[in-house]
């Protein structure tokens, strides 16, 4: 190789290998920092791991004193003027996806409540002409395809999302009001539509704002809609009654107070208190029961002078809450000035007691389990069971084998029958929740 084609190479060499001018180093800290995610208008719980957690290092300006690595907390303020990082445990907060996961039960939104306004609707289902929307059917996680639109049954009648007055700050609110102001005369005339079509309908506010909100992203198939969680984030299990009875177990509870009675009927309302929740559940009183107590035990949680409890046991039970019983209102507003927090979400939730189920069942043994499969055997009926051939009555041929068999054949509904009967069982007919009393 000649000199000048030696440092051409040299020279290209050089050029190819320019050093690249490394990050800052607030800017690595930054990036791995959580303190980058930190908004004190958006309610966020923190967490952290392994050696981290031992030292006390939250990626925050300073290391807390909270050493358990399970830990979690919610920043109230990075820096105070006194130098302090304000933090409040969110432990409770935390576990309530796995609370509803052990209780195995999916909350679904209150049709009179507040949060099945802000519920989003499937831009797949067939929608009237109003500006009414449906809710999304559960499809995800799910083994079956998305529904046609044709098929779509629309079972619950809301309304399309409208822009939250409550998050607005004072400048846009005022914008939305003079917007708002300009769409007076096409009010109106929406109003006069609708006499003629239902005359008892009273939310054409709603159905206009949602209507004229859907007008804007019509053409733009990427506007982005809103669409919350349809449990707020509260639960993400999809149970149905087959699995929760089979899965879930029964949760030791008591009962605390009698809400509501009703002496002619001999009917109340019991409100118990249940893996960190407050649920109802409906008994029956007895005959001849009026002013007496309660036949059915509550807490005794003491007197206001100090006096021990006289019976630690009373009102002790263990309790399965209901599949389809178990209802969400509202939901906290976790952003906002002032972030909410799970203590502020409105449930309604049904609970049987389970305490005399196992005695009404025939095997109660969770089924597949070695247990469900020896008490099986223990209850066959022993005139069921098949006789025992003598040595001398046997046949002495597989032909004469095959025939022996032939004349008593099983009937085929017999295995379908006993499966049904045994996964019937298995449910255990509880009684089904009442939409009056939600």
């Amino acid at each position: 190789m000649s000199a000048p084609a030696a440092s051409a190479a040299t020279a290209a060499t050089v050029v190819t290998k320019v050093p690249r001018i490394p990050p800052s180093n607030f800017a690595v800290l930054l990036r791995r920092s959580k303190f980058a995610s930190y908004d004190p208008q958006i309610g966020q719980i923190y967490t952290t791991y392994d050696g981290s957690a031992h030292r006390g290092d939250w990626g925050l300006k300073r290391p807390l004193s909270v050493r358990r690595r399970d830990g979690r907390l919610i920043i109230n303020s990075v820096d105070t003027l006194y130098q302090q990082t304000e933090w409040t445990s969110a432990y409770s907060d935390a576990n309530v996806v796995r609370k509803f996961e052990e209780i195995g039960v999916t909350p679904q939104p209150d049709r009179k409540g507040e949060w099945i306004r802000r519920f989003r609707m499937d831009n797949t289902s067939s929608q009237p002409e109003d500006g009414t929307r449906r809710p999304m059917k559960w499809m995800h996680d799910s083994d079956y395809a998305r529904a046609k639109p044709e098929d779509v049954k629309l079972d619950i009648k809301t309304y399309p999302p409208v822009p939250n007055p409550d998050s607005m700050k004072p400048k846009r609110f005022e914008r939305y009001l003079r917007r708002l102001r300009r769409l007076v005369p096409e009010f109106q005339e929406y109003v006069e539509k609708r006499k003629t079509v239902d005359a008892r309908l009273s939310r054409h506010h709603e159905q206009f704002l949602g209507a004229k909100f859907l007008e804007s992203c019509k053409e733009n198939p990427n506007f982005i809609h809103p669409m919350p969680h349809p449990t707020g984030g509260l639960a993400y299990n999809n149970m149905n009654e087959l699995q929760s009875a089979v899965s879930a177990k029964p949760i030791p509870g008591r009962r605390i107070y009698l809400e509501k009675q009703t002496t002619n009927t001999l009917r109340g309302k019991m409100n118990v208190a249940l893996g960190g929740w407050v649920g109802r559940e409906h008994i029956t009183l007895k005959e001849g029961a009026k002013g007496k107590e309660c036949p059915v035990p509550l807490t005794d949680a003491g007197t206001k002078g100090g006096e021990p409890r006289r019976d630690p046991d009373a009102g002790k039970d263990v309790f399965r809450p209901l599949s389809m019983g178990c209802f969400l209102y509202s939901a906290p507003n976790v952003v906002g000035k002032y972030p909410q927090r799970i203590q502020r979400a409105v449930l309604k939730m049904q609970v049987v007691s389970w305490s005399d189920a196992d005695k009404a069942r025939s095997n109660p043994h969770k089924p597949g389990t070695v247990e469900y499969v020896k008490h099986k055997e223990r209850q066959q009926n022993p005139q069921q069971a098949r006789p025992v051939v003598p040595y001398t009555d046997r046949p002495r041929s597989s032909f004469a084998a095959y025939k022996q068999l032939q004349r008593t054949p099983p009937k085929d509904d017999a295995i379908p029958s006993a499966l049904l009967n045994t996964l019937q069982d298995t449910i255990w007919k509880t009684p089904r929740p009442d939409p009056k009393n939600k």
